[in-house]
């Protein structure tokens, strides 16, 4: 027996046959859990925070996003020009949920958000519900 297989067998026979099921130990699966919530994991699409998003970017350089509370799939990207013109628009932020919804962001949003100011939202409704929506800078 290999000092691995002898390891194993001391930790309740971690060795894997073919077809075994995986064991995870309670402490192990926290930590992986925590790693996960915490390095972003899934949230590095467009119009979702990131890794490569942080707060207190320039929007009138490098645009904006929308972090879009309880999402499934809807996304939001503001382009650095809408920021600097500065006009009311909506938004469709249907990315690939099957349902829509539109954030409207006014003029003073516009400001705010020129200021590097995060502004929040409500989305319209949808699929029988809303979105709150943070925007902040890229």
């Amino acid at each position: 027996m290999s000092p691995i297989d002898t390891k194993c067998k001391a930790l309740n026979n971690c060795k894997m046959e073919l077809g075994s099921p995986i064991r995870f130990e309670p402490v192990f699966l926290l930590l992986f859990i925590s790693f996960i919530s915490f390095s972003g994991c899934n949230k590095g699409l467009p119009g979702q925070n990131g890794p490569n998003k942080t707060a207190g970017g320039n929007c009138e350089v490098n645009g904006a996003y929308g972090t879009i509370e309880s999402n499934h799939g809807h996304i939001l990207d503001i382009s650095a020009e809408d920021v600097l013109i500065s006009r009311a628009k909506t938004y469709d932020i249907t990315g690939t949920a099957g349902h829509t919804h539109t954030v409207s962001v006014s003029v003073d949003s516009f400001n705010r958000l020129a200021l590097k100011t995060p502004v929040t939202m409500t989305s319209s409704v949808g699929g029988a519900h809303t979105h709150n929506v943070m925007i902040q800078c890229n």
